[in-house]
């Protein structure tokens, strides 16, 4: 015997089962959209920490570079005012950061050092060779501040 309510019934039994099903496939789906979400999140996180780390280390050793350039700065100031010829010269490092072995210890020495020497510092310093001794000898005295040779 054919019953409406039993159709009626049977039909919203239907559609609530296909509306479960819908609302279980649209769980997944968005399951899996945050879960693709969360990994490239993650992904974007990593490579940003990565890039601050990176400009950290940058300005790292541009502040060290300022630093060695400002004690080269200060090394060459004191040399500068000296006014004994035979006064001990602050040493200079070289962009190593370290003192050439044939660093003058007086202006006066710097006026004694032979061409080899002069040519050694200047190599050091990474300064231009001239071919006159005179020339190389001024530009060594002035680089590292001694301003009578």
């Amino acid at each position: 015997m054919y019953n409406r309510q039993n159709v009626s019934i049977r039909r919203s039994s239907d559609w609530n089962s296909k509306l479960d099903d819908t609302r279980k496939e649209i769980a997944i789906a968005l399951n899996a959209f945050y879960t693709q979400v969360d990994v490239k999140i993650s992904g974007l996180e990593t490579d940003t920490n990565l890039k601050f780390s990176d400009t950290n280390k940058k300005f790292s050793d541009i502040n060290r570079k300022f630093s060695e350039m400002d004690s080269r700065n200060l090394s060459r100031l004191r040399n500068f005012h000296l006014i004994d010829l035979n006064a001990n010269l602050v040493q200079i490092p070289n962009e190593n950061g370290e003192v050439p072995q044939r660093f003058p210890q007086t202006a006066n020495h710097i006026r004694d050092m032979s061409d080899t020497d002069i040519d050694f510092l200047l190599i050091s310093y990474g300064l231009p060779k001239h071919e006159n001794t005179r020339e190389n000898r001024h530009m060594l005295g002035k680089y590292i501040g001694v301003q009578h040779i």
